[in-house]
């Protein structure tokens, strides 16, 4: 018969990946002039706002949307007048803080198809003017570091997009301001 091989006992050792275990792909927005990569366990869907993710095990969403804000100063004010798409309002709940280079993170609170919620955001700007707002929303008393942890995550992967020429003009009409 044949040689008995024996167990290797020597310590951990890193497995082969799994195929496809690779990261998550980048979710391109073009309509809202960037792309991000989600953070691990969060599963991305475009929508005509921006983004929606989910995750198996943390409760509530995150939703990347396109903001006009200019400045620190623009984005603090949109914040604190409040935040609007696709059935989901929200306000201010506590002081605007900066984060990182220009932007602003703030705790809100407001509702969801009617329900109350909490929410914690980052509104980033981006290189062209505007930028993206990241929202962690969930039941009211929620939000947790998991979810802070998911939009500073989202908010390093973000890469803006350069403004595309519009294409909505008829030709020999001049464009539109």
């Amino acid at each position: 018969m044949g040689r008995r091989r024996r167990a290797d006992t020597s310590g951990p050792r890193a497995l082969p990946a799994r195929p496809g275990a690779g990261p998550p792909p980048e979710v391109v927005v073009e309509t809202g002039g960037f792309a991000f990569v989600p953070p691990p366990g969060w599963e991305a869907r475009k929508t005509p706002d921006g983004a929606v993710l989910g995750h198996r095990r943390i409760p509530g969403l995150l939703l990347v949307l396109r903001h006009g804000a200019q400045t620190a100063a623009e984005m603090r004010s949109l914040a604190a007048g409040g935040l609007a798409a696709g059935g989901v309002l929200l306000t201010a709940s506590g002081p605007c803080a900066d984060h990182g280079p220009g932007g602003t993170v703030v705790p809100l609170a407001g509702t969801a198809g009617g329900s109350p919620v909490d929410a914690w955001g980052c509104l980033a700007p981006g290189p062209w003017g505007g930028g993206a707002a990241v929202l962690a929303v969930t039941s009211p008393g929620g939000i947790g570091p998991e979810h802070r942890q998911a939009v500073e995550e989202l908010v390093a992967s973000l890469r803006f997009l350069p403004p595309r020429p519009r294409t909505d003009r008829r030709p020999g009409k001049p464009p539109r301001p």
